[in-house]
């Protein structure tokens, strides 16, 4: 389960898998490898964006034919906050495209609010693919 605090999102036990949130200590891995980007008690850090993407929607046999533009204004190794026309209807899950980059990530909405969309990745994102979008952001606005 994703929770949102206010500019983080942050995950709970249940997303993990674990059964509680103490699992991974008491398993004998905390002290073993770093957290991951971002992370601090089982938070991660949201990164802002700012960059186009596009919501693409999941057809039949998993056809992606149909796209919705949006902007991703925050984006974490968990999630992302989105901006979406608040006419437009999103489903409740789809794949997520960012622009200048070719893959898609699984997403499911987690919250909805006018236009803000707040999604939960389906897998977390690999630390080296969050850097490639940071830096691709970086560099593109300069």
């Amino acid at each position: 389960m994703l929770m949102i605090d206010e500019d983080r999102i942050v995950t709970t036990a249940a997303a993990t898998g674990t059964g509680h949130p103490d699992a991974h200590h008491r398993l004998g891995h905390a002290d073993a490898c770093d957290p991951p980007m971002g992370q601090a008690d089982g938070a991660f850090e949201s990164f802002p964006l700012d960059r186009p993407g596009k919501i693409v929607l999941v057809g039949h046999h998993l056809t992606t034919t149909t796209s919705v533009r949006c902007l991703i204004r925050s984006i974490s190794l968990a999630g992302a906050e989105l901006d979406v026309a608040p006419s437009v209807p999103v489903p409740a899950n789809f794949f997520l495209e960012i622009l200048g980059i070719r893959d898609e990530i699984g997403c499911t909405v987690m919250r909805r609010e006018r236009e803000r969309v707040t999604i939960g990745f389906n897998m977390l994102l690999d630390e080296e693919f969050m850097h490639h979008v940071l830096r691709l952001g970086f560099e593109v606005s300069q």
